[in-house]
Order: C-alpha cells, then structure tokens, then sequence
C-alpha cells in the first residue's frame, strides 16, 4: 500500500462522507475527528473550517494549505404524484452516467435513504431522444426511493424539497493493484493531505559537514538543522530529513558518515538524492570548468547498497534518487533513469545480500523483492 493504514484510512472516511456543496457537515466531522490534537479548530458560518497548528504564536510566517471538501450531488425540487423525486444539481454531472446511478438523499430526520436514478425506458423515447444517442436531459431524470405516491415520500420517508443528495459509491481499496475506488477524490484526499502536511515537516540537512554546508550555501549549520529536527519531533510533527551524495568536497565516508548522523536524529522518513547538475547554478559553472564531477552511476548505487543496511527498518525512506525538472538537467544523464536506478539498486542489494536495515534491526526481514 502506497499510503500507511492510517492515512488510507482518512481518505476513505473523507471519501465516503456525505458532502454536496452548502451540506458539507458530515466531512467536517470527520476532519475535525482527523485533525484532532494539532491545535485550534475553527468553523465559520459558511461552513468554512480553520485548522491552526497549535506552535502558531504569532510573529512567524503563516502558510495557508487549502482544499474543498464539497463534492457533486443533487437537490430535490418537486416530489411527483408517483413517489419519484425530481432534482437538480449541485455542481456538473455528466448526463450519461447519471441513469441507473445509486444515490442517497438525506431526509428531514437526517437518515440516508437509498435511491436509484430512473430514466425513460428507450422503446419509450420518441425519435428526437434516440437520435441523441438514448442519453436522456437531467431535467427528465427522476430518483426513485420506493415510495409509490406524494404523500408515501412525504410522511412515510420523510422527503421534503431542498433535500440533498449525492452517489452512494463507497469507497474501497484493491490491494493487489494498488487502485483507490471511490467519490468526491476532487477534493476529499486534498483535505487529507492537508491534515497530514500539518503533521509533518520535511528539512533539508544535505549533510554533516559544516565545510560542505558553507561551500554550497546552505545557510544554516549542522548544530542548527539537528535543533530544527530536535524542536520539529517535541512539536509532534513527523520528520523528514534529506541527504545528497555527491556533494562538491565530499566522497562516500562522508556521505555515511552524514546518514548515520540523521539516523541518530530519530527522524521518522528520509529521502537520499544524488547530486545533480541544473542549469544556470554555480554547480553548472563550476560542472563546465571541470571543477566538478557528478557520481557515475554504479558510484551511486554502490553508495546506496553502504547506507541502506545501516537505516532501521522502521525509517521510511520516501526517496532513493534525485528528480530533475524537465529541461533543467546538464548532468548526469542516467538521473533521468528513475526505473532503470531502483532495478540496478535491487539487483545490487541482493547480490550483496543486503537490504535497509539489516545491519541495523532487522538482520533477519528480508523484504519481498529480495531475490537473494
């Protein structure tokens, strides 16, 4: 699973809560369920719902990370004489898909009652509606929730006009293809991710070194990024720290030496990344006047096969290579190759009968792929 249990977890109780545009109550439950303990929680009339981390004491820059939590549905307008409900939408649906579809519209008492969208039979249709290829105008759609008259639907089900409504697609998960079914993805796992950013904090420390540090302009020192680690895990966030190899000045015992650093900071994720040459940086002067040679391929995955042993298993490592922006890459060229690295990678650890954490606390946990 590409996300962890929990955050599977969110999104689909996000997905599935009932939310059409003005009715949004249900999915700001479950996000103020989610974003419980990250600090103050705010609710405007509009529905609009304020999440401020609790380490916001003013004087600081403020970042705003937003999403909507409302999705396509209906409203009903009219209860015919026959118990079916006529309805317009919240938002733009697509006419075709809407006939047969599996709704549920919420009633006076707040319950989800169970309908199906009903269209007119095709040997029904005149010439004009078959022409347009059976595909009926939403205006002639109706929902059928089993009622067989106005007042069935009225005292009996407890419709009233103005009621929501929206699909009754549940959200689930196929495991074996890594596929996420589901409603209202636009934008329910933005708000997931919204929720989970303000749990975690990714830092740049590139590496031990102060020289290295000093040399490439970071800015900061070492004993300055192990206090920002330090603060970020005591204010409950969850960490993730990055590594480069091939740094200008530095061979492979620095770059262990800086990954046995970030190990010891306790952080929860780390992302390691080869150095690579962008254009229209002092690196690319430097990389022109041959003041700098970036690592070779097999150099890296040699480097990775050293670090990864000594990772603990429980360390996600949420990146083993760089990702250049289209256009922007000078050199290497192989650091495009994202696929051919972590199969060469793979190859590389099982023939060296390695693999993360197994000089650390899982000597034992092969993983899966391990064709060693």
């Amino acid at each position: 699973m590409v996300a962890s249990e929990k955050n599977m977890q969110m999104i689909m109780e996000l997905a599935d809560a009932f939310g059409p545009s003005g009715f949004e109550d249900d999915v700001l439950a479950v996000a103020r369920k989610w974003a419980d303990g990250l600090g103050v929680i705010e609710e405007d009339h509009m529905r609009n719902l304020y999440i401020h981390r609790k380490e916001n004491t003013g004087n600081k820059p403020v970042i705003m990370l937003d999403a909507h939590s409302d999705e396509v549905g209906f409203m009903i307008h009219s209860i015919k004489p026959n118990g079916t409900l006529r309805f317009v939408t919240l938002g733009r649906f697509s006419n075709i898909a809407l006939s047969s579809a599996d709704v549920l519209v919420r009633n006076a008492l707040g319950e989800y009652i169970p309908g199906i969208i009903a269209a007119k039979p095709v040997h029904f249709m005149t010439a004009a509606e078959r022409a347009n290829g059976g595909v009926p105008e939403i205006s002639s759609l109706v929902i059928d929730i089993g009622a067989t008259s106005y007042d069935e639907a009225v005292n009996k089900f407890h419709i009233r006009i103005g009621e929501p409504g929206v699909p009754a697609t549940r959200c689930r998960y196929d495991a074996e293809h890594d596929v996420l079914f589901g409603k209202g993805f636009d934008c329910r796992v933005g708000c997931a991710a919204v929720i989970e950013t303000l749990r975690r904090l990714e830092l740049g420390l590139q590496t031990c070194r102060d020289d290295t540090l000093r040399r490439i302009n970071r800015g900061h020192t070492a004993r300055q990024a192990e206090e920002a680690v330090r603060a970020a895990l005591d204010a409950g966030l969850l960490v993730c720290g990055h590594l480069m190899a091939g740094l200008p000045g530095e061979d492979e015992n620095d770059f262990l030496d800086g990954v046995d650093w970030a190990v010891s900071l306790g952080m929860q994720g780390l992302k390691l990344h080869n150095v690579y040459v962008p254009q229209g940086t002092e690196l690319a002067r430097q990389w022109r006047a041959g003041g700098y040679r970036p690592l070779a391929r097999d150099e890296y995955v040699d480097m990775l096969c050293a670090a990864l042993p000594r990772i603990p298993s429980t360390v996600v490592m949420q990146r083993i290579q760089a990702d250049p922006a289209p256009g922007e890459l000078l050199a290497p060229a192989w650091a495009l190759e994202k696929r051919g690295i972590i199969t060469d990678l793979r190859r590389a650890l099982a023939a060296r009968g390695l693999w993360q954490g197994c000089r650390a606390d899982a000597a034992e946990a092969r993983p899966e792929w391990y064709g060693g």
